[in-house]
């Protein structure tokens, strides 16, 4: 039993020590739009679905990488449908990480 509850701690301890927390931070982007689209939810409410082109670096090579951002404000989903694909998006966004890539959250477009 005090074996199990030794082991048990241990883990614990591991995995605090090595999970970490992303913590979003609102940034301005202008970007240039790559696909947008606009979905109901399961409640019938409307949101925008936004790809917009990214750099990322990597050992010193620059590529380029696209960004998933959604929107689920109705004022900033109407906003966003006169957006066309090759436009750019200039807004405030809440950025975060989703599955280990970039992801944003559109809180207005200017």
């Amino acid at each position: 039993m005090k074996k199990s509850l030794c082991v048990l701690v241990t883990i614990v301890a591991m995995i605090l020590c090595f999970a970490t927390v992303t913590f979003a931070q609102d940034v301005l982007i202008e970007k240039q739009i790559k696909n947008i689209s606009f979905k109901n939810d399961k409640n019938g409410k409307a949101f925008a679905k936004v790809i917009i082109s990214g750099t990322a670096t990597l050992n010193g090579v620059t590529y380029s990488k696209d960004i998933f951002a959604s929107a689920f404000d109705s004022d900033v989903v109407t906003t966003l449908k006169s957006y066309k694909k090759g436009q750019t998006l200039k807004a405030i966004v809440s950025e975060g990480q989703y599955n280990g890539n970039a992801s944003y959250t559109i809180l207005k477009v200017i």
